[in-house]
């Protein structure tokens, strides 16, 4: 009970340390509802601060299936998914950003008490292939070689041209997009 507790202080506690950022988006849930309005994403707690007026309803990684929001700051939009996994016979759901989609996916997820300096720092980066999640620290020892397997040729000569190399984080993701491009331009060209 205590420990119950000490959490709860702890995570309160950091909800108010950190600044809220509110972003315009829309948010789908398991039961296929779709609320459109202003959200927080507070992904290192695997939840979403929705705000309606003064009301603020707070949703849990579990009832939430995708949403999206403007960053008006970056100028972008941000699209995450929850995604359920599995640690030690416990099912967890966890909020995840999509950074890259295609045959290959990018993901990444805030980290607990992230600076908020650098993306780099701020978040754990991971790789969705063949339906397996795996952190982009193991893209060079797990997904490199099946990659160079299947495109060897154009994947050297990119690298090349580029001066690209797959053990640096950033690196390895611009190796996933040419990759993907050249999946998608060979799917078409087939058809």
């Amino acid at each position: 009970m205590r420990i119950l507790f000490f959490l709860l202080i702890l995570f309160t506690n950091s909800l108010e340390a950190s600044p809220v950022k509110w972003f315009a988006g829309s948010l789908v849930l398991n039961d296929g509802a779709v609320r459109v309005g202003e959200m927080a994403v507070k992904g290192e707690f695997d939840i979403v601060l929705f705000r309606e007026g003064e009301l603020v309803t707070v949703y849990a990684a579990h009832r939430i299936q995708s949403l999206n929001i403007y960053d008006r700051q970056a100028s972008i939009n941000r699209k995450f998914i929850s995604i359920s996994d599995t640690l030690e016979a416990v099912v967890q759901h966890r909020l995840y950003e999509i950074v890259l989609r295609g045959e290959i996916s990018v993901w990444r997820r805030q980290r607990e008490l992230s600076p908020g300096i650098d993306d780099r720092l701020d978040f754990n980066y991971y790789v969705f292939w063949n339906n397996t999640t795996i952190p982009l620290s193991k893209f060079r020892t797990r997904i490199f070689p099946k990659l160079m397997n299947i495109a060897s040729t154009q994947l050297t000569g990119f690298m090349h041209q580029q001066k690209l190399n797959s053990n640096r984080a950033s690196d390895a993701i611009r190796i996933i997009e040419f990759y993907n491009h050249q999946e998608t331009f060979s799917t078409i060209a087939a058809k």
